[in-house]
């Protein structure tokens, strides 16, 4: 059985497109969760319209987050991806984000790589803007994803919306512990200290959209974030590569 887990907040514009690109490839007892953020628009609306009882809906409940922006909301996507994370109960579990396409044969692809008995895989993806006009053609060009602990500490290159993972590796990650860090990153942490075997997969699998409401500056030349949220970030980041590490 597979999960896909999906945390949304206004993401009415392109879930629809997004839900039914996912949907077309999942068997009749796979499941997508979708953890709502209390959105103010149409999303639920749309997701609702779709009639698809794969679809489970749980809506994420105010979390204390004392943090003041960026960090504020990475943390509540954070937060949002653990509470979908906790409802899952597939073998494997994909996570996507509410505005990306997933080409076809996505799912059939990184199942080839499960089936080769790894734990966690990555793929690339093709970087599209607003309309759909192609950004970068591989995303891995810029984020060069490496199995060296120096370049995670340095420059974390693990995408939440590209990963996959076993049933196994979720539970050791569940519960988050409280960090102002990337779930992805956190997810990751788990593979380099339980010596899960990840497998980069260098193929585009996925249309990853980037807009002006991305929580997260990839494919950014420059990032936006202030200097000392960029410290304080690689300080979690080695922060939660000590808790993972304890939780052998």
């Amino acid at each position: 059985m597979i999960s896909v887990c999906i945390p949304t907040f206004n993401g009415a514009r392109y879930i629809g497109e997004q839900l039914q690109s996912i949907l077309s490839q999942l068997g009749p007892d796979d499941e997508v969760i979708v953890s709502d953020d209390r959105s103010t628009d149409s999303t639920l609306e749309v997701i609702r319209r779709l009639n698809d009882d794969r679809i489970k809906v749980f809506i994420h409940q105010p979390v204390d987050n004392p943090y003041r922006w960026p960090a504020r909301a990475i943390y509540t996507v954070y937060r949002n991806v653990e509470n979908a994370l906790s409802k899952a109960s597939g073998d494997v579990i994909f996570l996507s984000d509410q505005d990306d396409v997933w080409l076809p044969g996505k799912v059939a692809r990184v199942m080839e790589e499960f089936e080769q008995g790894v734990e966690m895989v990555l793929h690339d993806n093709t970087v599209i803007g607003i309309d759909g006009q192609v950004l970068l053609t591989s995303y891995f060009s810029w984020s060069r994803p490496s199995r060296s602990w120096i370049r995670f500490v340095v420059k974390p290159a693990y995408q939440g919306a590209s990963m996959a993972f076993t049933r196994r590796v979720a539970l050791l990650a569940l519960p988050f512990p409280r960090l102002v860090l990337g779930h992805d990153h956190w997810i990751a942490c788990m593979e380099w200290t339980h010596g899960k075997h990840i497998s980069f997969v260098r193929e585009p699998l996925m249309l990853y959209r980037r807009h002006d409401h991305n929580v997260s500056p990839s494919t950014e030349k420059h990032s936006p974030n202030p200097l000392w949220f960029k410290l304080g970030y690689r300080v979690d980041v080695l922060r939660a590569l000590g808790i993972a590490a304890l939780r052998r």
